[in-house]
């Protein structure tokens, strides 16, 4: 499934998305609609921000080693 599927699954709770490549910050983008998400693990992405996240306001747990945070994508 693509990242714009993904987010038409509004109860979701819990996402992985883990090893893998081809995930952008454009990609991320899409998801900014998952108010829900209480659980985020974000595994080896080339992401840069979690800015889409932001609307996830019960939001409990968020798992992102390795990925290519910059300070300004965590402001």
């Amino acid at each position: 499934a693509t990242l714009a599927e993904v987010a038409r699954l509004p109860h979701l709770r819990s996402l992985s998305l883990e090893q893998c490549p081809n995930v952008t910050d454009a990609g991320l983008s899409h998801l900014c609609s998952l108010t829900g998400l209480e659980h985020l693990s974000l595994l080896r992405l080339k992401v840069t921000t979690l800015e889409p996240f932001r609307c996830a306001r019960g939001l409990k747990s968020l798992v992102a080693p390795y990925c290519k945070l910059t300070d300004q994508g965590l402001a």
